[in-house]
């Protein structure tokens, strides 16, 4: 965690992008973080709200329990659906055809 702590100091805010499968890495990140002396720390929290959720989802809701007790403060940012997880939805029923690039 030293090295990790050094390589967030300086940094007023820490943002975490990792994947839902990855939740758990960001509580060492988020006490690191403190202890850089960041004043904010961002979860990986996008698409939409999770409390009160059960299952995967759900325990996105007890991470920030935890996150909120280990680091600094947190700022929950709800952007709603990723495109490419909607549109995976529609895409094969709508019979959308995207060039290949």
């Amino acid at each position: 965690m030293a090295a990790l702590t050094t390589a967030l100091a300086d940094a007023h805010v820490v943002i975490s992008t990792v994947s839902l499968m990855a939740l758990d890495a960001q509580v060492p990140v988020a006490q690191a973080a403190k202890a850089a002396g960041a004043t904010l720390f961002l979860p990986s929290e996008y698409g939409g709200p999770t409390d009160n959720l059960q299952g995967l989802l759900g325990a996105k809701g007890t991470l920030q329990d935890k996150l909120r007790e280990v680091g600094p403060p947190l700022l929950l940012v709800y952007t709603g659906p990723f495109a490419d997880y909607s549109w995976s939805q529609c895409v094969p029923s709508c019979m959308i055809s995207f060039p290949r690039g």
